[in-house]
């Protein structure tokens, strides 16, 4: 299957006979017949289910699906140049990919597979294309190419709120990966519209918070130079590698309920029993957009060869399922193995080999060049990582802008906890305690500066992120270390009391639990509410504590150890 490519595989041709059901069953199997049966092999139930569906649905309802799915196909985005932003008409799909839908594809307002509900896809957007100033537009996209930073709040009000599907039409443009790979324009701009219809209006999660994972991911592997040293290690396509890195960084929030996996596991949600209590709306993000590319209408990588779509769609996965805040440690950890081997193997090729090999290795760039996919899938992770904190290296007033937009999304989450009765209220999230505003130094100091610390030690050129995500967390330590100084002669408020009880629970836990997994047990209950806390405390423990030094040595050690249980059971 060397000459295969990814539409023969998934939209076998049948221009001869356009009506599939009516096709008699040949009398032998060709190779093209065999591949097919392997690689669908294991989706015959659910094929046959669909094209029950299809045969059951009366005759008028499928000629409407079919009509509307020729119309949303034809609708599309004309490229942007960098003078000015143009929208036009394009033709509608060929016939052919309309006689393969009875066979795999499903129009629109068919059941979903696998459990899936169904995605609405966009309306029209020909009515608001006279609304878009063109010359702003045209600025803010000419500026994503070369800058850290895009407003995509204000891309959405002047796109009619499409800042998602309008800048990735123009980074895949300006990329050249339309035509190095041969991509269906028309269908790529209908995928990256309906995926963009998929966002819901949360505060946070929604299609600008896209649009930004977007563009910064854009920024890491191009100004940041992730995607030359992919390139360097061989072990990837470096083109193949950003557009992974795209299609993921604008999927990965995709139909976002504005709930955090910890709440849909508590509350038994559908998501959270499909998947398995694991990396419940990432692995629903995921799956839901590569369902959207068994679509005829949304399967522009139909010409992809079968061998570089199954290395996108591992990237893509891995790089999505990334995001989930619990993955942080073990990213990190694999990544800091990845960059230790792959510096040791340097070495020792640099020592054991002769003059010219040394003097390369004496003169090669700083940084993580990986040597193997798994490598290479790991620094895309990381590298998507940052992005989805994009809001962390922006400008501080939108950074702000940001972040409380984020504590507005966990309150709202605590409302509809409150309303079912659950007690306590997830960390952060309850409208009458301190939220997400609150605790940013902690949340910097556990979950962002390592992680943006491994992406430059990795990939030197994308040192400004770190410097702009530095100059946020020294704001947050100023406003924090003014509110501790604030007046001092002040007897303490029933805040600062709480806030001690707080640390003296804690100290208490670690000092009177025996063994280690004790140990572990008593501060996994104490931590969270007293973490925030822990990270501004000066040096000492309670008054009278002899041993209070050694024990806040071992709960910070346990700290980190258990942080990525700590985020998932309280969304830190």
């Amino acid at each position: 299957c060397g000459g295969s490519s990814y539409t023969s595989t998934m939209e076998p041709a049948t221009s001869e006979n356009p009506d599939c059901s009516e096709e008699p069953p040949p009398s032998t199997f060709s190779a093209d017949d065999l591949q097919f049966l392997l690689v669908f092999a294991s989706q015959a139930a659910t094929a046959i289910g669909s094209d029950a569906a299809i045969r059951a649905a009366p005759a008028d309802r499928r000629s409407r699906n079919e009509e509307t799915r020729r119309a949303t196909s034809s609708r599309c985005l004309a490229k942007y140049t960098v003078d000015c932003l143009k929208l036009k008409a394009t033709e509608p799909e060929p016939q052919k990919v309309e006689a393969s839908a009875g066979r795999r594809g499903r129009a629109k307002g068919d059941e979903a597979v696998a459990g899936l509900p169904p995605v609405v896809e966009p309306e029209s957007v020909g009515a608001s294309a006279g609304l878009i100033p063109e010359p702003r537009v045209a600025a803010l996209l000419r500026s994503a190419l070369h800058t850290w930073q895009v407003d995509t709040l204000e891309l959405a009000q002047l796109t009619g709120n499409r800042p998602l599907s309008v800048l990735g039409l123009f980074l895949f443009d300006s990329l050249g990966l339309v035509s190095r790979f041969n991509l269906d324009r028309p269908r790529l701009i209908h995928f990256l519209e309906t995926v963009e219809h998929g966002y819901d209006e949360n505060p946070y999660h929604n299609r600008s918070h896209a649009a930004s994972v977007l563009h910064v991911t854009y920024a890491i592997l191009e100004l940041g130079g992730v995607r030359s040293r992919v390139s360097a290690g061989g072990a990837c396509n470096d083109a193949l590698a950003i557009m992974a890195s795209l299609i993921a960084a604008a999927i990965h929030d995709f139909q976002h309920p504005g709930l955090n996996n910890d709440f849909l596991v508590r509350m038994h949600d559908d998501r959270a029993v499909r998947y398995n209590d694991q990396h419940v709306n990432e692995h629903h993000s995921v799956a839901a957009a590569f369902e959207l590319l068994r679509r005829p209408s949304c399967n522009f990588l139909q010409a992809l060869p079968v061998a570089e779509f199954r290395s996108l769609r591992r990237l893509v996965v891995d790089a999505v399922l990334g995001t989930d805040v619990t993955e942080g440690n073990r990213i990190l950890c694999a990544f800091a193995e990845a960059t230790s081997a792959n510096s040791a193997g340097g070495a020792a090729g640099a020592k054991g080999g002769d003059a010219t090999s040394t003097a390369a290795a004496s003169t090669a760039p700083q940084g993580f060049v990986p040597a193997t996919l798994p490598h290479a899938s790991l620094l895309l992770q990381v590298a998507v990582k940052c992005a989805d904190f994009s809001h962390i290296a922006m400008d501080w007033e939108l950074h702000l802008v940001w972040v409380r937009r984020l504590e507005e999304e966990f309150f709202q989450q605590g409302d509809c906890e409150k309303e079912l009765g659950h007690s306590p209220v997830s960390f952060l999230m309850d409208r009458s305690k301190p939220g997400a505003s609150s605790s940013q130094v902690g949340f910097f100091n556990f979950a962002v500066i390592p992680l943006f610390r491994a992406l430059v030690d990795a990939a030197p050129l994308a040192k400004p992120i770190l410097d702009a995500m530095m100059s946020n967390y020294d704001n947050w330590k100023q406003l924090e270390e003014a509110k501790t100084a604030a007046p001092t002669a002040k007897a303490p408020d029933a805040g600062h009391d709480a806030s001690l009880a707080a640390k003296r629970s804690l100290w208490a836990a670690g000092k009177t639990s025996g063994s280690g997994s004790e140990m572990q047990g008593a501060l996994s209950e104490q931590l969270p509410e007293a973490l925030p806390s822990l990270l501004t405390a000066p040096g000492k423990g309670p008054p009278g504590d002899g041993s209070s030094r050694r024990t806040k040595r071992s709960v910070i050690a346990l700290g980190s150890v258990l942080s990525t249980a700590l985020m998932r059971k309280r969304s830190l």
